[in-house]
Formats: C-alpha cells, structure tokens, sequence
C-alpha cells in the first residue's frame, strides 16, 4: 500500500527500518475512514434491547453518542446502562479486538437530586467507572447539575437535551 520506507524514530533519530505488511500509517488520510467503517455497528449491537434516555419531546430515545473514538452511553435505567457496558465488552469488544481504556471512563448522573452513589456502581470488565460531578466530551464541559456558569461554552441543544432527560447517567468511554 505504501512505497516509502518505515523507521522507529527514537529522540528524532532513525533507529530501525520497519516493513509493516498491515495497517496503515499513523496521520493516513484513509486512517479515520477505516476507523469508523470498523466501528460503525457499535451503536446497533450495543443498544439492541435498550431504550435508551428519553429525550426532550418524550417520544424520540438515544442509547448513545459516538463520535471517532469517544463514546457516551446515555439512559434513563441503572440496568440498561450496565447492559450497554456488558455488551460493549462481551459483544462487542472482544469481537472487534479493541480495548476500552478504563482509566479514562468516568460516569455522570444528570440531573439527579442528591451526589450519593449507586448502591450497585457501574463496572467494565470488572473496573469500577468512577463517578464525577463533571466531564469534557468533545470539548464540551458538562456538569451534572446542569450548572449554566460550568456549561455556558455549550451552544448547542445538547444540554437542553440532557436537562430535560431527568436523571440520566452518561458513562464517557474511551476505546
């Protein structure tokens, strides 16, 4: 696929000369593409049985948000939550050959009335996901309790949506 050779650079020196004979290179134009055709029927296999977060009108759910390679799992139910995560990994995951990077998972309940923790908190593979008041996704700052001094760099109705979800809980994982 590729003409030129490939080094290991190692404090900006050439160390060893590579022939890789899958893959494609990191910055690739196609590395993206490729990436999201892998990924594309994550969302179908993780939220198959799952309703998902209620939305503003009441009527539409989303189980899920994706974007490249960040996830965030949305739903009104503590048990369908841990369904996605369980399904993430036994499914999906270890299907695909891709690893969740558990250190980087966290979950947020949105507007919820008290910060107490779940009596059951959501796990991965056996990681407890700890439990935040705030995360970034997509560069959007997001709080729990909806804080318009916290969440006023978010222009778009996905914080309405969030608000008027009631208590909705939003793992962020990264693969």
């Amino acid at each position: 696929m590729y003409e030129s050779d490939e080094y290991i650079l190692m404090d900006g020196e050439k160390r060893a000369q590579v022939h890789p004979t899958n893959g494609v290179k990191q910055g690739c134009p196609l590395s993206p593409l490729l990436f999201s055709l892998y990924i594309n029927d994550m969302g179908r296999e993780i939220s198959e049985g799952i309703e998902g977060a209620v939305t503003g009108d009441r009527v539409n759910c989303v189980s899920h948000m994706l974007y490249a390679d960040d996830l965030g799992l949305t739903t009104n139910d503590p048990g369908e939550m841990q369904a996605m995560l369980n399904k993430l990994r036994s499914t999906y995951a270890e299907k695909k050959r891709l690893t969740v990077n558990t250190a980087k998972s966290e979950v947020v309940h949105f507007n919820s009335k008290s910060v107490s923790p779940l009596q059951n908190p959501f796990t991965y593979d056996g990681v407890v996901l700890p439990e935040k008041d705030r995360f970034k996704y997509l560069g959007m700052l997001l709080d729990r309790r909806m804080n318009p001094k916290i969440a006023d760099n978010v222009r778009c109705g996905l914080i309405t949506w969030l608000h008027r979800a009631g208590f909705l809980s939003l793992p962020r994982v990264t693969i």
